[in-house]
């Protein structure tokens, strides 16, 4: 019964002999509590649904944050934690990409959420990226190193057939990677699976865009120690 029904009572009268009786104070007073507990749950349920549909806007404004810094790392603005050939550790900081990324339109709403959330899903991002690139690095590293069979030859730590140089193309550097990987099902499965995701760069891509920066660096060295040495002549 819908305690917001007006209530009414009705007297006896020479012609009717059925009668209501009044309501009682008490009963008045139930009828009220139900009412007035009947709006608060309405009232509730309002800021339930308000609450939902904020969680769920500020959800899809990280996601599209997200989406930002994602597509950032695959133009090689942001980049997981890397080794040079000199073992120096580099990753980007956020005081490198903030300007870039408080100029997109998909930074607003997230800094709206918090001052320091922008910094932290960007922190997030790279150092989860930065593990799973981590995990993999091993792997490739030991492939490039030693090759198929799992055996390192005569040549030391280039063998293995996989030698990337300043002329050697992406294309025949994951080719190289899948015969290194050749000699069991499994490493195969796992390079393959390794070059195919990319989320948000494969990180074979990385890795080789390592070791080409390291070949880069010898060759330019080399040229500098020749030059310093009269040309050969």
């Amino acid at each position: 019964k819908d305690p917001r029904i007006q209530i009414t009572t009705t007297t006896s009268s020479p012609n009717n002999n059925n009668t209501t009786p009044p309501i009682s104070d008490s009963d008045k007073q139930l009828y009220f509590a139900d009412y007035v507990l009947h709006l608060q749950q309405a009232e509730d349920e309002k800021r339930r649904r308000i609450r939902d549909a904020r969680r769920r806007a500020e959800k899809a404004q990280r996601d599209a944050y997200r989406s930002l810094l994602r597509s950032l790392a695959v133009d090689g603005l942001i980049s997981p934690s890397t080794t040079s050939s000199t073992n120096t550790t580099t990753m980007t900081r956020w005081r490198n990409i903030e300007e870039v990324v408080s100029a997109d339109d998909r930074f607003g709403p997230v800094a709206a959420q918090g001052g320091e959330v922008p910094r932290e899903i960007f922190e997030d991002f790279v150092e989860d990226w930065g593990d799973g690139y981590r995990r993999d690095r091993s792997f490739l590293c030991r492939l490039v190193m030693y090759g198929s069979g799992g055996k390192k030859n005569a040549g030391g730590s280039s063998g293995g057939g996989v030698k990337v140089t300043v002329d050697t193309t992406y294309e025949e550097f994951t080719k190289a990677l899948l015969e290194a990987a050749a000699y069991s099902p499994d490493a195969y499965s796992d390079a393959r699976r390794v070059i195919n995701r990319e989320e948000p760069v494969s990180s074979a891509k990385l890795y080789y865009n390592e070791l080409l920066l390291r070949a880069k660096e010898t060759a330019a060295a080399a040229a500098k120690s020749f030059l310093r040495g009269g040309g050969g002549g």
